[in-house]
């Protein structure tokens, strides 16, 4: 609370993010991505444009060692089972999720996602993509 009686918002503690007019909880989709894939450890980022708005997510994974990191069977089954906002357009495989003291994901030192994507999001969604963003836009004008 400010001096003068005003609430300041200082941001999301939850990691909750706005995505194309869908509000997104970012822990809740690397729980849900751990559980059903069995990753070792996931952590999702949002990507804004620069106009500040997120415009997409991607994902930053450790495989588990049992279990093969197989991206076709992965980018299917993401596919198949999340609506299309919360589908990482980049999935970056790292050997360790780089984390901070207190031991929360240090996103600092993570990639950047177009340069170390073990795959992109293709097909139709995300071929339109640039079109879907320019008419959010034009909508989000008026």
């Amino acid at each position: 609370m400010e001096n003068d009686g005003k609430l300041r918002h200082i941001g999301n503690l939850n990691r909750a993010i706005h995505i194309r007019g869908h509000q997104v909880n970012l822990e809740q989709l690397e729980k849900h991505l751990l559980q059903v894939f069995q990753l070792e450890s996931c952590v999702i980022t949002p990507q804004t444009d620069e106009t500040g708005n997120v415009s997409y997510i991607s994902a930053y994974v450790v495989a588990n060692a049992s279990k093969p990191w197989e991206a076709d069977t992965l980018k299917k089954a993401v596919i198949e089972m999340l609506p299309d906002y919360t589908q990482p357009r980049f999935w970056i495989l790292m050997d360790h999720i780089p984390l901070l003291p207190n031991g929360q994901p240090d996103l600092q030192a993570l990639p950047a996602p177009g340069q170390a994507g073990v795959f992109a999001k293709t097909g139709i969604a995300s071929e339109n993509r640039g079109m879907e963003d320019q008419l959010w836009t034009f909508g989000r004008t008026f």
